[in-house]
């Protein structure tokens, strides 16, 4: 079963490229594949789509056990011990358009299966910044992950991009130059209102504040 989420991104082209480490991350039962490479892009989204066009079947992934501890390298984190009400949202409660998807994927997750974008790509998209990490795709799917009982990173499957700072991070905003600090984005609102003061500071209060609403099923 495939679940695509909604693309909220509006992104505008940075004028500078860019060497990124970017990693992709498929947990499986007792075990993570994982998969690293650095690449030069213009933004966060073509480092993105540059890794995707990788022939996913000639891969060669790393492999280690969930609870595994390595000596990290300087740009890896530990997704072990990377709570997922701890990353930081770039939408707010009014940004979530669409709740019955996020049932639709819930139902998807608790029947063992994962939410993929073309069928074989994470569609969860992470940015490391000095702030923590920044979702920056893939809130529907980062919610659904927790109604269905996952806590932690290395429980879902996620693309990370390493190092980023603030510049970087302000290409999801599209035009609006926003401060991701203070602000977030609603592409559902109207036409020069889309940047929301911040309210929920992380994925913890965005889940609290959308959670009753989602979880009102056909009962």
């Amino acid at each position: 079963m495939m679940i695509f989420s909604n693309n909220f991104i509006n992104p505008t082209n940075l004028m500078y490229e860019m060497n990124k480490n970017i990693k992709i991350c498929y947990p499986r039962k007792e075990m993570i594949y994982s998969f690293q490479k650095e690449v030069v892009a213009e933004d966060i989204y073509q480092a993105v789509k540059i890794i995707e066009e990788e022939r996913i079947e000639r891969i060669n992934f790393d492999k280690k056990k969930k609870n595994e501890k390595r000596e990290n390298g300087e740009n890896e984190i530990e997704e072990n011990e990377v709570r997922l009400g701890s990353i930081i949202n770039l939408h707010n409660k009014e940004g979530i358009c669409c709740l019955e998807r996020i049932r639709n994927m819930v139902s998807c997750i608790e029947n063992g299966k994962d939410i993929f974008e073309d069928g074989k790509w994470p569609n969860i998209k992470l940015a490391q910044m000095k702030e923590g990490l920044i979702l920056f795709d893939g809130h529907h799917s980062l919610l659904a992950y927790m109604i269905a009982g996952k806590k932690y990173l290395s429980e879902i499957p996620h693309i990370l991009i390493f190092n980023c700072n603030d510049s970087e991070i302000k290409v999801v905003f599209g035009k609006l130059d926003g401060d991701w600090k203070k602000e977030v984005v609603n592409w559902q609102a109207s036409a020069g209102n889309e940047l929301c003061i911040r309210r929920e500071k992380n994925m913890d209060e965005l889940f609290t504040s959308l959670h009753a609403d989602i979880c009102l099923r056909n009962e």
